[in-house]
């Protein structure tokens, strides 16, 4: 434990007070009291003030405090909200996709079964041409044999 000592230092007023002083003095001491108690009621009220304010603060912090609970309430229930509603969109968005995409299947089917038709009728077409070529030469050869007749007997070669 530390003690400080005070140091003393001499009385330089070693004289005697005078008559009339002491009535004054104790004038003086009575005021410097009711001055003290005056202070101390002062500090008494501020001090009642203070703790009134701090109850005042608190109450108000606590009014604050619910009105922050109610908002981030309020906004969780928004944020769960848009939340379903989002799955709900994303669903929709899915289901949508699966029915494009069964669509698009049936529409290459659809195509693929075009282009193999187009393919058979080109093969059909191919094979026609080239009969009709066969008809055509035959044709050719039927009339070239018939002028060569109709010269032979025009020139009395049979």
């Amino acid at each position: 434990m530390r003690t400080a000592l005070a140091q003393k230092y001499p009385d330089s007023e070693s004289t005697d007070m005078a008559q009339n002083e002491s009535t004054e003095l104790a004038t003086q001491v009575a005021e410097l009291r009711a001055d003290v108690r005056h202070v101390q009621t002062d500090v008494t009220d501020i001090k009642a003030d203070l703790c009134s304010l701090n109850q005042r603060m608190d109450a108000g912090f606590e009014k604050v405090d619910r009105k922050f609970e109610r908002v981030e309430q309020k906004i969780d229930d928004v944020d769960k909200k848009s939340e379903a509603r989002f799955e709900r969109l994303d669903k929709k968005i899915d289901d949508l996709d699966k029915k494009s995409e069964a669509k698009f299947e049936r529409l290459d089917r659809t195509v693929q079964e075009i282009k193999d038709s187009m393919a058979e009728i080109r093969l059909d077409i191919k094979v026609s041409l080239a009969s009709a070529k066969l008809w055509a030469f035959g044709l050719y050869a039927a009339l070239a044999g018939t002028l060569l007749y109709v010269i032979a007997r025009a020139a009395k070669w049979f």
